[in-house]
């Protein structure tokens, strides 16, 4: 009986990750993609000055925040992406 509930919990757990996962990986494409950087400096001049954006940057963002991302969901996200890579 519990062992089927904690199944379940884990099954339910997962399927939360994943979902914040695709969250956050869809973000970080917004905030890479053309159409963004013509609008947002923040993310364009990292870009012109490095030819990359730090996962730090990544974190330091509003709505990143605010799906609680760690380091380690960024780097799932990217691994995740066929547009950006880590």
């Amino acid at each position: 009986y519990n062992f089927f509930y904690k199944i379940i919990y884990l099954f339910f757990v997962n399927y939360l990750m994943s979902e914040k996962i695709k969250s956050i990986q869809k973000q970080i494409e917004y905030y890479l993609s053309d159409k963004n950087l013509q609008h947002d400096p923040f993310f364009y001049e990292k870009i012109k000055l490095d030819n990359f954006v730090s996962i730090e940057a990544i974190l330091s963002c509003n709505n990143i925040k605010k799906l609680e991302t760690t380091k380690e969901d960024v780097i799932k996200a990217l691994e995740n992406s066929s547009s950006l890579e880590l």
